[in-house]
């Protein structure tokens, strides 16, 4: 038999989705605030956002809200690091991508004394909405810091952003990816680069090695945890765990920063680690 939705049918379908993905993420929330109570994790974070303001990309987060969390952060005693923290209440901050509503907030980091990482692809950079060369000088000599997301953007393991056709993933296209990608930016900086963000947050043991070779040191994902404190001595770059935290609560916010969203480090992991490296 056929099914014949008719256009108030198809809204009340919708209408469902939405109140069931709107119970999921009340769910979601109410279980980390009450997570965090318990646990109590005050260890070192990391927590990352794409952009200040929506006028360049739809993942961004408002100038009030990220006050509030910056506000939030200050009350339960936290400090703001450069690059990776170590110590309990220490916590930085990522923007990925490299878009341009970070210069928009240029003075409100100057002002609250916050110098965040911001990770960007190679290709991006001077395309409309993302940072220029000349800006992220700019932005370098007051203290931000640039590491890399790879030339092109592209997922190094695991399914591709897009739907583009895509170059095999190669030793060369690789090397491209990961090692030019590091020199190409030290280059233009005037200063190391040894810091590698995962675009989408896709990893395998693979592209670790890989990004071992490449000169990196340390490699951001994008799954809650505690950070390791100190470096491999065998060698091997370090994993730094992170949680999305752009258009969190203000409360579910807090949560993170208690440790809320670490039980939830295995699903994250099952969404962004692949045994299989290509």
């Amino acid at each position: 038999m056929p099914l014949n939705l008719g256009f108030l049918d198809l809204m009340m379908v919708i209408g469902a989705c939405d109140r069931i993905l709107v119970m999921k993420r009340l769910l979601k929330s109410l279980c980390m605030r009450g997570l965090s109570y318990v646990l109590g994790d005050e260890s070192a974070k990391v927590v990352f956002y794409h952009d200040v303001g929506f006028a360049h990309t739809r993942m961004g987060t408002t100038f009030e809200l990220l006050q509030a969390h910056v506000d939030a952060a200050r009350k339960y005693g936290w400090t703001f690091s450069t690059g990776k923290p170590s110590l309990n209440h220490e916590l930085s901050i990522c923007f990925d991508d490299g878009f341009r509503g970070i210069l928009d907030a240029r003075s409100f980091f100057l002002r609250e004394k916050i110098r965040p990482t911001i990770f960007i692809a190679v290709s991006l950079v001077g395309k409309p909405h993302y940072l220029t060369w000349d800006e992220i000088l700019s932005l370098q000599d007051d203290g931000f810091i640039f590491q890399s997301h790879t030339w092109s953007h592209q997922t190094l393991v695991g399914p591709m952003i897009d739907e583009s056709p895509a170059e095999e993933r190669s030793d060369v296209w690789f090397d491209r990816e990961l090692r030019q990608s590091r020199e190409f930016l030290a280059d233009r900086l005037g200063c190391p680069v040894t810091a590698l963000c995962f675009p989408a947050g896709h990893f395998s043991d693979d592209v670790i090695k890989r990004a071992g070779k490449a000169g990196y040191s340390h490699l951001y994902a994008s799954f809650p945890g505690k950070i390791p404190i100190n470096d491999d001595a065998t060698g091997k770059p370090l994993v730094i765990p992170r949680c999305l935290v752009q258009g969190l609560a203000v409360a579910d916010f807090e949560a993170v920063l208690r440790g809320g969203m670490n039980p939830l480090r295995r699903r994250y992991l099952k969404q962004h680690y692949f045994r299989e490296t290509k």
